[in-house]
């Protein structure tokens, strides 16, 4: 009888091994097949909001253009999912420039957050170069700072990154709806929202935090949240990093922006000089060609914001951080 039981349980056992690799195996080709068509539309359409369209046309493609990577995000998503709960997943340790990578994903971000007239800072005091998982990390803070934006109305972000030797802290805080204590203690939980009517109101599959608590966890790391409601939330998490460079202080850009270890070329300065008096003076039809030539050197973060700013015509912000440089 119980040597009956053990190959009944042997059996059961091989047959849901089997089950889970057929999974796993479908798993990995749908989705293959799904992202593949997924990538050719945000192709296409990114090209084609590059030619000129009417304001109408242009609506229709960017909502085209944004579903697209909303979906892609969600395929992904649920991919790092699986991998992670087969303990698939491993870490890539390369060297990269933190300070960059947080800028890349504020400006991927800027466009939501400009949408709905938030403010996003960041408040660097830490090592730029260093060697991590950098994709990772970037997936964590899409997630975090995507977040924030989502449940957030008025006001904006502000983001910490802070140092003790190899420990990094990142905290994102922004001025949102904030979450209650009950809902806190379930929301790093696969599949788990606020409540059903933020799910129905927001959108997400609840599976976003989890992933990222899971990324930390890989990343020796540790996350938690410090939040009421309605006074907005703050995220916090620390993970390993490889110190690989000094550290640098850049401030957010409400305050005086002080970079330490970029040493701007003569020319680029008087370029930006000469840039800041065409806009003082009104010449915005000049502005085009100048930045042409500026985005030929080599450019900090900071420049880049500048010319990004410039293209959008927000040249009083524009005039305001370079003023800020000055000083």
């Amino acid at each position: 009888m119980l040597f009956k039981r053990q190959e009944e349980l042997k059996l059961a056992k091989q047959k849901a091994e089997e089950n889970a690799k057929v999974k796993e195996e479908f798993l990995s080709v749908m989705s293959h097949e799904i992202r593949t068509p997924i990538t050719a539309i945000i192709g296409m359409s990114d090209l084609v909001l590059k030619s000129n369209l009417s304001e109408k046309d242009k609506n229709y493609i960017l909502t085209i253009n944004r579903s697209s990577k909303k979906l892609l995000s969600i395929i992904n998503n649920i991919l790092d999912f699986a991998k992670l709960k087969k303990g698939k997943l491993e870490l890539s340790m390369i060297e990269f420039d933190l300070y960059q990578l947080v800028s890349d994903v504020i400006e991927l971000l800027k466009i939501k957050s400009d949408e709905k007239g938030l403010y996003i800072n960041l408040h660097f005091q830490a090592s730029k170069i260093v060697e991590g998982d950098n994709s990772r990390l970037s997936q964590i803070l899409i997630n975090l700072i995507g977040n924030a934006i989502k449940f957030t109305n008025k006001g904006g972000i502000d983001i910490y990154i802070t140092q003790n030797g190899d420990i990094f802290r990142f905290k994102i805080k922004d001025s949102g709806i904030g979450i209650d204590e009950e809902t806190q203690k379930k929301l790093f939980q696969s599949f788990s929202q606020a409540d059903s009517s933020i799910s129905r109101k927001y959108g997400g599959t609840g599976l976003g935090l989890a992933i990222t608590k899971q990324f930390i966890t890989l990343m020796n790391g540790k996350i938690w949240i410090e939040s009421k409601k309605g006074e907005g939330a703050t995220f916090i998490f620390e993970i390993n990093l490889k110190n690989k460079g000094n550290i640098v202080g850049i401030k957010g850009e409400n305050e005086k922006l002080e970079i330490k270890d970029f040493e701007m070329d003569p020319k680029l300065k008087n370029k930006l000089l000469e840039l800041k008096n065409l806009l003082k003076t009104n010449q915005p039809r000049l502005v085009k060609p100048i930045l042409n030539e500026i985005e030929k050197f080599e450019l900090d973060s900071t420049i880049r914001k500048i010319v990004s700013l410039a293209k959008q015509y927000k040249f009083k912000e524009v005039i305001k951080i370079l003023e800020q440089m000055e000083e």
